[in-house]
């Protein structure tokens, strides 16, 4: 059995912004459908999610500080431990007509300390580009 892991609060924000939303609805009222949904497992207290973020940036000389028209990747490694919904994923895939799986892109983010031949640069979070 696939879990689906779903943190409400990322949910119910992508919901707040969307196109779709035609009446008030609360995080509460979302969290509330989901348990009332035969995909529902239970509640997990403390689940790390893991995940990068990837910026464009312009290659700056730092020797003279001029900026050129190169763009780099910084790509920062993101983690935070919080609440979140277990959902038993093939039922919730069945439910909503949500397939949530990726393939593998055919352009690789590469791991933090690797620099790749379009020149990107990997930084840590403790790492600063300039």
């Amino acid at each position: 059995m696939k879990v689906l892991f779903l943190r409400i609060s990322n949910v119910f924000t992508m919901y707040n912004q969307s196109s779709f939303r035609d009446e008030d609805t609360t995080q509460s009222t979302i969290e509330q459908n989901l348990r009332s949904n035969p995909a529902y497992i239970g509640i997990v207290s403390s689940r790390k999610f893991s995940w990068n973020v990837v910026n464009e940036v312009p290659k700056g000389d730092l020797s003279n500080g001029k900026e050129s028209s190169e763009m780099i990747r910084i790509v920062e490694r993101k983690e935070q431990t919080t609440s979140c919904l277990a959902l038993n994923y093939e039922i919730f895939k069945q439910y909503f007509d949500i397939d949530l799986e990726r393939n593998a892109p055919d352009e690789t983010i590469p791991e933090p300390g690797t620099q790749t031949e379009l020149k990107e640069m990997l930084l840590t979070s403790d790492e600063k580009p300039f």
